[in-house]
């Protein structure tokens, strides 16, 4: 899939920078929220593939802006990006939000090059599924169809060999034996 847009969410302004810098090279669409609610707006008006959001922020945090975007948008590949790495915070993230991954602070240019490049990889496979999902779609349909014109069309001779003699010219003589 061409044109891929990746959303990073984060409170802090400085985080947001170095990762446009860092990822100023890969080759997708690139937006930056400083918050939930920011970054609602811009789902709701740009065609995003993949969110990165970091899980603690003022107002709406991580886990509940995931929540939201697995509601309304649940095609969007989810990211966690988060300095605490307890269990008490990964679980509910992991189980409610249905993250692709979760990637740790302080930030491993790596990491989350590799990780993204593995969320694309996701909505490629996505996409090439559904792809593939329609054109058998169609193809079950062109089936379907062409079995109900044969079946129509036995139907026919059978009601035109039941009711009508076959022209002499056309009847298989009688066995001499």
């Amino acid at each position: 899939m061409k044109n891929l847009n990746v959303l990073f969410v984060d409170d802090e302004q400085f985080a947001l920078h170095s990762m446009e810098r860092l990822l100023s090279k890969q080759n997708y669409g690139k937006y930056f929220a400083l918050g939930g609610q920011e970054a609602l707006e811009i789902l709701a008006s740009a065609p995003i593939h993949i969110i990165v959001s970091d899980m603690k922020m003022p107002g709406m945090d991580g886990l509940a802006l995931l929540m939201v975007v697995k509601e309304k948008y649940p095609d969007i590949v989810r990211l966690v990006l988060s300095g605490y790495s307890q269990t008490a915070q990964l679980l509910p993230c992991i189980n409610r939000g249905e993250i692709f991954r979760f990637i740790t602070k302080p930030l491993s240019a790596d990491e989350l090059i590799t990780s993204i490049n593995d969320a694309i990889e996701l909505v490629n496979l996505r996409a090439e599924k559904n792809d593939l999902t329609e054109a058998l779609h169609r193809k079950n349909i062109e089936l379907s169809r062409a079995l109900d014109e044969r079946n129509l069309a036995q139907e026919q001779l059978k009601t035109l060999s039941s009711s009508e003699p076959l022209p002499s010219c056309l009847a298989i003589p009688a066995r001499q034996t």
